[in-house]
């Protein structure tokens, strides 16, 4: 028996059953690698196996994801391995959301180290952020990179074996989840920033310990010349939903928007709508939903002719804690929504 047990998730191209029309094949174990599992099997030598592969459809896990979360999370406890693997899914976004999404359902439900691959321009990358379990090493953009990536894997599960999860930073390759340790160290603070200053003064190779963030930089489009002929949407970030949240919009950490119409509504009135947001104290705006998002005056400029057209939609998410890259996902899909409906501009209402 191996020392180190391992199941591995792959979609239906690389478990071997085929390409998109295949997308729809429906969930899978089999005994043993399969695809790059054998691979990764042969490099990790004696010292690992791989018990069970996963193998499923892009869009079978997509579309059924909770259904096949289940399923996943239903093999771990029946196998109960001591690392879990998906992937590589370089830039295949169905793909490497399911690979992210398995592993920080396994990390979550079981605590063991979970190992996948993607590139950072995947749609997953960012899913990693303070999972403490999930390791997500940067990848190539096609599967012509794969036995590179495979060698990334190897590696790291070596050195989990080796040394355990405590034992990783994130200079042994993965993404960064955005989680900071206590280590202790030869030096104190600050020795260590006279000598990353001294270094940067002296044009030599120096790393903060401070990640900084990088934000991505809008340029202001210019204004609308006529707002009497100008379509006019309200989106906001206030949570603000119907009542009973029937889209589900988290309080904090929101990973999801929704739209609704206002195509027979003139003023938001008390109980037609709430706000579900985490962040702010929302009586007064549950009172008079329109001190968040100013339907009632949109409606009374339009009615005089200042504004030419009221977007029959609202968009909502809730910015309560909301991760960058994830704000700045939803931000996109909006945004192609909107430009759908052929908006000219919108009011964009924060708490």
């Amino acid at each position: 028996m191996p020392k180190v047990r391992i199941v591995y998730y792959i979609n239906q191209f690389f478990g071997g059953i085929g390409g998109e029309e295949h997308a729809g094949h429906l969930f899978e174990v089999k005994n043993g690698p399969v695809g790059p599992g054998a691979l990764l099997e042969k490099l990790l030598g004696n010292e690992c196996g791989i018990e069970k592969t996963i193998v499923c459809g892009d869009n079978e896990f997509n579309e059924h994801e909770g259904e096949n979360i289940k399923k996943i999370l239903e093999v771990i406890k029946q196998v109960n391995p001591d690392i879990f693997v998906a992937g590589p899914a370089f830039t295949s976004g169905r793909y490497g959301l399911a690979c992210m999404k398995a592993c920080v359902a396994v990390a979550e439900n079981f605590g063991i180290p979970c190992v996948t691959g993607i590139h950072p321009e995947n749609p997953g990358a960012g899913l990693q952020e303070k999972q403490q379990h999930v390791y997500a090493v940067p990848v190539g953009k096609s599967a012509a990179t794969m036995k590179s990536a495979i060698q990334l894997f190897s590696d790291l599960i070596s050195k989990i074996v080796l040394n355990g999860e405590n034992g990783l930073s994130v200079g042994d390759g993965f993404l960064s989840r955005g989680i900071r340790k206590n280590v202790k160290v030869a030096d104190g603070a600050p020795k260590r920033a006279c000598e990353m200053l001294l270094n940067k003064i002296k044009s030599l190779p120096f790393q903060s310990e401070i990640a900084a963030e990088q934000y991505e930089v809008i340029v202001p489009p210019q204004p609308i010349k006529d707002l009497s002929k100008a379509k006019i949407a309200l989106v906001t970030e206030a949570a603000l939903v119907p009542e009973g949240n029937p889209d589900g919009i988290q309080a904090a950490r929101a990973d999801k928007w929704a739209k609704y119409s206002i195509k027979k509504t003139d003023d938001f009135v008390e109980g037609s709508f709430h706000s579900v947001h985490g962040g702010y104290d929302s009586k007064w705006v549950d009172k008079d939903p329109d001190r968040v998002l100013p339907l009632d005056a949109l409606r009374y400029y339009a009615q005089n002719s200042e504004v030419g057209q009221v977007c029959e939609y609202i968009y909502v998410t809730c910015g309560s804690m909301g991760h960058v890259l994830t704000m700045e996902k939803i931000g996109k899909e909006i945004a192609d929504q909107l430009l759908k409906e052929q908006v000219d501009g919108v009011i964009l209402t924060a708490t």
